[in-house]
């Protein structure tokens, strides 16, 4: 996003200020939402990659359901194959409205789809937006995260959505609230961890 909107790669300086969520905006602002989706695509290449037995395997765990951020189609197509299978049946959520004609368990597409432009959460405007226009999925996490133990994977829990609902959360049950658990590879430093336990993350 960067070399595409200034037409050179960013230096060390620039690096340390970088926001991919301006970066995006000004792609969209410059060239249009085609060509910001485009450029997704082009990354991505969802087309080229197949569900890996783990994609398989952590869904035929006996989730109530299944929230993703990514944009791409593995996990979908991971279920689509469980489904064939007859292992488990997952309803696809890709928008507020599918929420109230399916049946859980849901695979819910929290920041929409590589194959529909529009849907894909990735600019400022977009995160300042996803209140008024995703309140069905909204009260669907929040709920969630109410009601059930959640489990975060391959996600660093720094979404500015999620610590929002998070926030929600804390703030309606005070110190009644379930436990979050954040499931990483990398490493992370002491600070983090107590910033993290701090809003009922572990």
């Amino acid at each position: 996003f960067f070399e595409k909107t200034r037409k050179h790669k960013p230096n060390t300086s620039e690096l340390a200020y970088a926001n991919v969520l301006r970066f995006a905006e000004e792609v969209e602002i410059m060239f249009g939402r085609d060509e910001l989706s485009r450029m997704i695509k082009e990354k991505l290449n969802n087309d080229m990659m197949l569900p890996s037995d783990v994609h398989m395997q952590l869904l035929t765990l006996p989730w109530k359901n299944v929230y993703t951020t990514n944009y791409d189609t593995l996990l979908e197509r991971a279920a689509s194959s469980l489904s064939e299978q007859g292992r488990r049946i997952y309803s696809i959520i890709r928008n507020d409205e599918a929420i109230g004609m399916e049946t859980p368990p849901f695979l819910m597409k929290l920041h929409g789809d590589i194959n529909d432009a529009q849907s894909i959460i990735i600019t400022e405007e977009d995160y300042r937006t996803y209140s008024a226009k995703h309140q069905a999925m909204i009260n669907h996490v929040r709920n969630a995260i109410m009601m059930d133990t959640m489990v975060l994977i391959g996600f660093s829990g720094n979404d500015p959505n999620f610590l929002q609902w998070l926030g929600w959360v804390r703030d309606a049950l005070k110190n009644n609230q379930r436990k979050v658990y954040l499931l990483s590879v990398d490493s992370m430093s002491a600070a983090a961890k107590i910033t993290f336990e701090k809003k009922n993350v572990v």
